[in-house]
């Protein structure tokens, strides 16, 4: 207390105003520096736990897309194969179909060579002629011989509408060839005996055969015969 009274009024009052003016304002200074950086720190640590579960959430979404989008190109290429197989089935089942015709149009037909073989000539089919293939210079693909190539062609795509992603494939050429359904058409008689006999291929012995001896079939197995005499008419 005297080194109070000994100071003058003006230093008095110097230190009153630091006392009270300064003091509080650098206290309140440091609690605004500390609260700033807590907060900081704060907010720092709830920015990273926000792109922490922002990542997830983005890597969450996008294998939901992928799984999505696999699903649905699995399901697309799954519904294309289907109907190609059940197309090419149905295309199968038409050729059988058709040949069930020619056999009982055959069944009305006198049993004559002439009208047989003009059957068997009748029915022919353009079939594809694969040719000869080699492996290319690498050894690991092969390749025709005499590859057929396509004449230059190509398509406008009509429509303004379809000039985005607009495709053209060139024609496919395959060589193909005339060649007779059947190889051969055959008259049996009760006692297994061929009668009248009419082919197509020098892959089938024309000479009249005992086809109810297996040895005599076309492919020395066949136990056909028997299964004639079950046969009802028409």
């Amino acid at each position: 207390m005297k080194f109070w009274y000994k100071l003058s009024v003006r230093v008095r009052l110097i230190l009153v105003f630091i006392a009270i003016k300064v003091v509080p304002l650098v206290l309140l200074v440091w609690i605004a520096w500390s609260q700033t950086e807590k907060t900081a720190t704060n907010l720092g640590q709830h920015i990273n736990n926000l792109t922490v579960m922002a990542g997830k959430a983005i890597h969450r979404v996008g294998d939901l897309a992928i799984d999505d989008a696999v699903n649905a190109l699995d399901a697309r290429a799954t519904e294309e194969i289907e109907r190609l197989t059940t197309d090419t089935a149905n295309r199968v089942a038409d050729f059988l179909y058709d040949r069930d015709a020619d056999i009982l149009f055959a069944a009305t037909e006198a049993p004559d060579e002439t009208a047989y073989r003009n059957f068997v000539n009748s029915k022919r089919r353009n079939l594809v002629k694969h040719g000869s293939w080699r492996l290319n210079a690498q050894q690991n693909d092969w390749e025709p011989e005499n590859p057929v190539l396509p004449e230059a062609s190509s398509a406008e795509p009509g429509s303004k509408d379809n000039v985005n992603s607009f495709h053209y494939r060139p024609p496919t050429i395959f060589k193909s060839e005339r060649q007779p359904l059947y190889l051969e058409m055959t008259f049996v008689g009760l006692d297994g005996r061929e009668l009248v006999k009419v082919t197509t291929s020098d892959r089938v012995n024309p000479a009249l055969q005992d086809v109810s001896q297996r040895r005599n079939t076309y492919a020395r197995a066949e136990t056909y015969f028997p299964e004639l005499k079950k046969l009802k008419p028409g």
